[in-house]
């Protein structure tokens, strides 16, 4: 990949959310739950079991994440994913996010699956979007 200003393209898109509800009837039940998702170690058994990448950067140095997977080739994945979890950039989603996504997921899918023109669609995608950041 073609490095720009010292960044290598790290992201992320989306994620998991977790919260307890104030009208929660077990709300301490509720946070041990979330601990326990958290945790270094109920992540690295995902990882083990699951192969769910493990959001916890304790997790990473784990020699369980050094290992050899046989479907990439006998490389450890393990290690370039944690690599490049760490250098993941923070991101803000604005309150205009929501919009603008939706047009634009809308207008690739036009492109995708209804053989519309991307050269028309971009024109019109950044038109639609213009005129939604101006209200």
């Amino acid at each position: 990949m073609a490095c720009r200003s010292g960044t290598r393209g790290d992201g992320n898109n989306g994620g998991s959310f977790l919260s307890i509800l104030k009208s929660s009837e077990h709300p301490q039940e509720a946070f041990e739950l979330v601990r326990w998702l958290q945790s270094p170690e109920n992540q690295l058994e995902q990882y083990q079991t699951l192969n769910l990448f493990p959001s916890a950067p304790g997790v990473f140095d784990d020699p369980a994440m050094k290992e050899k997977e046989p479907f990439f080739g006998g490389q450890a994945t393990g290690p370039v994913f944690a690599e490049s979890a760490q250098e993941v950039p923070d991101a803000f989603f604005g309150e205009r996010y929501p919009s603008v996504h939706n047009i634009i997921t809308r207008r690739l899918n036009d492109v995708a699956k209804q053989n519309a023109d991307p050269q028309q669609v971009w024109t019109d995608t950044v038109h639609r979007v213009e005129r939604e950041l101006q209200r």
